[in-house]
């Protein structure tokens, strides 16, 4: 092949490269297009070695139909080879014969796509080859009959679109891939594509292919990549959990219509309760999981103060894909996974779809020695299915998604503090933990040459029906508590934004309307054993407080970046909500089949409105180095709880805050080193915090101040080839400036904010050798945090060892793992009991889990 050329075209321009080095595609561009025409040098034959034909009817007669021409003439391949490279990965389709191939490219996305013409796959195992994960920096390998006579090549890079060199070999066609550095990843948290090492924000991002390697599960697991991001479970239900950023999170009370600073998306869907965080996620669902810290209120839909977790599911392609996992290990577990996804036709489809299913089960941490049974089991599952179509006019994108849960859990439970085993406790009564969610979006977007725009229209349904637990947490039969929770919002989001390549401004402008109604009745019922304690009622007396919470929401929101010169860019948002809310709520007793009033009802609506302004600015000293500051306002409203007995006493304010912020962005060695750090500043007013006022009633009050101040670092390396090391580290410090008990009177002034760890901290090293042996081990930290403002009860520092080990061959996987390796005992709450003078309860973390998983893709 000394003489052999590659002829390239690309649009109108031609050019004429060896064959050594002819390549490949843009790897920026989409849907760019290229031709690769091997042909080898011959001698040009003369005129009198032509047979001329006599007529043309005469010279059509000994032409091959078009039906002879197409099978009988494809080159038959017979084998795909995959070999992992330096850079990346070699990808040989092997012929028959040695016979040369010609090859189209297009890209999309991450996806670098090669179509064969005049060919056919004749593999041992069937028209279909892929191979995941073949090497670092490349996600899947698929070789397709994407015709009778052509054969498509997709190579998914793991980061960004790989680049290809093809040449010729004496076996067939070789694409020499080289994979994009793995560390380079894509965001969309300000709405467009962008770098994460480019937006000038603190953001933790997470890549799908990192989500399934590190086991993470749910929602609530997305936490330990995350530094000054804490997850702690409440009364032992993993749906009840605080989620806290930077010392501000959502107020864990069931017993009030409070918000979250915490904001979680899907899809860009918001899940507007913070009883929602423990979603369960399907690994092979997942494209990324971005995580952002600070004040979010000029880019989305909803408010959020603290910070956004944003979940981006991958959608389906061109290709049929189907992922597999199952779970079994101890005590109990069990978890499947299923997700099928691709064309409903394999050619030329303009719709598409994607299904996916989950169920998982486990034995409970805690045993109910008195009952003999285990207390916290779990059970759950979960379906999802995605149709998106892309209409016969240009740049329209159409997704109609729905998804059910369900959570099936033991009883809500505490352990008392001084218990000499955590693992066991004696209650009468059994309880039970039933969740379930319903959810529906549609999402239209357009890309124009002046704007896009967007539109999202969603309604979501949260029911916990019931939820039960011993009040007491004796054997003594004094009292049950239980709670009913029924919310249904609807929500409704547009728009509009400069195109992805406008320069200098790029801007959003959007509306937000949501409207929610959440009903909530807490039930205390008491047994025979109440009158000892002095509650003088019969047995099966039950109190309640029935409400219903009216919640609508209206909000304008807008965010511009002017690039005022290569290095610097400023940036300015604002947001102006105003939101109305009510409670109508009533205090019964029943006895005997009798229900009385207890209280007044209690019938309250108000209005706020708020202006939230943003201001950034970014300069760059080259494009791996990179400073910001930012000044934001943050909010989370103001609502009413339900069991205070005066209207003064039920509703708590809305609470604010200035947040600042200084961060710096770098990248060394190739990009083969990712070294982020901030430092931050926020000042709150009216701090939202659980209270107590006269007799014992739990409800929501205000902190007239807080004061928080830290600092994040997070490194990401890649010293050799597989290895990955991360680190994260977040420090902070969060006081209340001014603060006195309504309950008690006490001073809390330089009391640290409960339920806020010091610090958190996260190490994790990843080795994946080109032979398909897997390793993982992680460390995560917590330095102490408080449980009540008077920090009479803290939990002292812990860490938590995480492990897996695996190998990975073909289209599959199987790994063993490890959570929690050395069953660190820690506690997650503590409390007063509100029923027994003189006991303390607690909520106790999960103990350790260790398993084998098997994962599959074809």
């Amino acid at each position: 092949m000394a003489g052999s050329e590659v002829e390239v075209v690309k649009g109108t321009d031609t050019k004429r490269v060896s064959s050594a080095t002819s390549f490949l595609s843009d790897r920026k561009s989409e849907n760019s297009h290229q031709t690769l025409n091997t042909r080898t040098n011959s001698q040009i034959p003369r005129l009198s070695d032509l047979k001329p034909t006599l007529t043309n009817a005469s010279w059509l007669t000994q032409q091959p139909s078009p039906n002879e021409t197409g099978a009988s003439e494809a080159i038959e391949v017979t084998g795909v080879r995959l070999k992992p490279t330096e850079q990346g990965l070699e990808v040989l389709l092997e012929t028959a014969t040695g016979q040369q191939l010609q090859a189209t490219t297009t890209s999309e996305n991450n996806n670098l796509i090669a179509d064969i013409p005049n060919a056919q796959l004749r593999l041992p195992d069937g028209k279909t080859f892929r191979q995941d994960k073949p090497a670092n920096g490349i996600d899947a390998v698929i070789v397709t009959q994407q015709t009778e006579n052509s054969i498509r090549v997709t190579i998914t890079g793991t980061a960004e679109l790989p680049q290809a060199e093809v040449n010729q070999s004496a076996q067939g066609l070789v694409l020499s891939v080289t994979a994009s550095p793995e560390l380079e990843i894509t965001v969309t948290s300000e709405k467009i594509e962008q770098n994460l090492q480019d937006v000038p924000a603190s953001i933790t991002a997470i890549t799908g292919e990192e989500v399934r390697d590190s086991g993470v599960t749910s929602t609530r697991d997305v936490a330990k990549f995350t530094p000054n991001f804490s997850t702690l479970r409440s009364n032992g239900g993993r749906t009840r959990a605080t989620y806290n950023i930077r010392g501000l999170g959502n107020t864990s009370s069931i017993n009030s219509s409070g918000g979250s600073a915490v904001g979680l998306y899907v899809d860009g869907v918001p899940y507007s309760d913070w009883f929602s965080y423990e979603s369960a996620l399907n690994g092979d669902d997942i494209e990324r999981i971005e995580v952002l810290r600070g004040p979010q209120g000029s880019l989305y839909g909803q408010n959020t103060q603290g910070g956004v977790i944003n979940v981006i599911t991958e959608p389906p392609g061109d290709v049929l894909e189907l992922g597999t996992s199952a779970t079994i290990g101890d005590p109990g577990l069990f978890d499947g996974q299923v997700t099928l996804k691709g064309p409903f036709q394999p050619e030329e489809s303009n719709l598409f779809f994607s299904l996916s299913g989950l169920y998982g089960e486990q034995d409970g941490f805690v045993r109910n020695t008195f009952l003999d049974r285990d207390v916290d089991t779990r059970q759950n599952y979960s379906f999802r299915g995605l149709l998106r179509w892309f209409p016969p006019e240009e740049n329209w994108d159409v997704r109609l998604s729905a998804n059910y849960e369900q959570y099936n859990d033991g009883s809500l439970f505490t352990v008392p503090l001084d218990a000499s085993d955590r693992d066991e406790i004696q209650n009468d009564f059994e309880g039970e933990n039933t969740v379930y969610t319903n959810n529906q979006a549609l999402t239209v977007t357009h890309k124009g040459s002046d704007f896009d725009f967007t539109s999202i229209t969603a309604r979501r349904q949260w029911n916990n029906l019931p939820g039960s637990a011993d009040g007491d947490s004796t054997i003594q039969s004094i009292a049950s508590a239980g709670v009913d929770i029924k919310t249904l919002s609807w929500s409704q989001e547009f728009r509009f934004q400069s195109p992805a390549d406008s320069q200098p401004w790029q801007w959003v402008v959007g509306a937000f309307l949501e409207d929610k109604d959440t009903d909530i009745n807490l039930k205390t019922t008491f047994g025979a054993d109440a009158a000892s304690i002095g509650f003088p009622l019969p047995p099966g007396a039950t109190q309640s407080s029935p409400s219903d919470f009216q919640d609508t929401t209206y909000a304008l929101f807008s965010q511009a970046t002017y690039q005022a010169t290569p290095q610097l860019s400023f940036t300015t948002g604002i947001r102006f909500e105003t939101r109305d809310f009510s409670i109508d709520r009533r205090q019964l007793l029943s006895v005997g089949g009798v229900t009385a009033p207890t209280a007044d009802d209690i019938n309250l609506e108000d209005n706020e409105s708020i202006v939230l302004p943003r201001f950034v600015m970014e300069y760059k000293f080259n494009p791996d180095l990179s400073v910001y500051g930012s000044v934001a306002r943050g909010y989370k409203n103001g609502g009413f709880s339900t069991l205070p007995r005066t209207p003064e006493e039920t509703q708590f304010e809305r609470e604010t805050s200035w947040s600042y912020e200084a961060g710096l962005k770098s990248a060394w060695f190739n990009n083969r080193l990712i070294a982020n750090l901030a430092v931050f500043y926020t000042s709150v007013q009216d701090y939202q915090v659980i209270g107590f006022i006269p007799p014992n009633v739990s409800t929501v009050v205000n902190a007239n101040g807080v004061g928080i101040w830290g600092a994040e670092l997070e490194l990401r390396a890649q010293p050799l080839q597989g290895l990955d090391l991360i680190a994260s580290f977040g420090f902070v410090d969060a006081e209340f400036t001014d603060f006195t008990d309504p309950g008690t009177g006490e001073d809390y002034e330089g009391n640290k904010v409960i339920r806020t760890p010091e610090y958190t901290l996260f190490l994790a090293a990843q080795y994946r050798s080109t032979g398909g042996f897997f390793s993982r081990l992680e460390l995560q930290g917590f330095g102490t945090y408080y449980f009540e403002p008077n920090n009479r009860r803290r939990q002292d520092p812990f860490a938590l060892i995480n492990a897996r080990i695996g190998y990975e061959f073909d289209n599959f996987g199987i790994y063993l793992f490890g959570n929690n390796l050395f069953d660190k005992d820690y506690f997650t709450e503590a409390f007063d009991s509100f029923i027994i003078p003189g006991l303390a309860l607690g909520t106790v973390g999960d103990g350790r889990t260790f398993g084998v998983q098997l994962r599959g893709n074809f």
